[in-house]
């Protein structure tokens, strides 16, 4: 039997089957929950700094540089305030790299 006309009919299958074995399954790390950003981390009238959002999944978010006023969009699957955690910590290796190999006085700026 030749399945040349039906060159994705396992996967099809597969996909069929996944969806109805995983129905009614619920990811947690892909569910959205509440706020839970320390007092310190809040506005002053104490409401979160992210409307209520830090912990959301599946999210589209721009950040914007506040030296060169370039903007980055990106999306992540992951919980927002998990994701800006990221960029942070890359930003501050990039800032420790030019330090260690220009000196104190290196902004990363040029």
């Amino acid at each position: 039997m030749s399945y040349h006309k039906f060159s994705n009919l396992g996967e099809k299958l597969h996909n069929d089957l996944s969806s109805k074995v995983m129905k009614g399954i619920i990811d947690r790390e892909e569910q959205d929950l509440p706020c839970n950003c320390p007092k310190k981390c809040k506005k002053a009238d104490g409401t979160c700094l992210h409307n209520d959002q830090c912990r959301q999944s599946m999210v589209v978010y721009e950040l914007e540089c506040k030296l060169c006023n370039q903007c980055y969009i990106g999306k992540t699957q992951n919980h927002f305030k998990k994701r800006t955690a990221q960029h942070i910590y890359d930003a501050w290796k990039v800032l420790e790299a030019g330090r260690s190999k220009y000196g104190d006085n290196w902004r990363g700026s040029g």
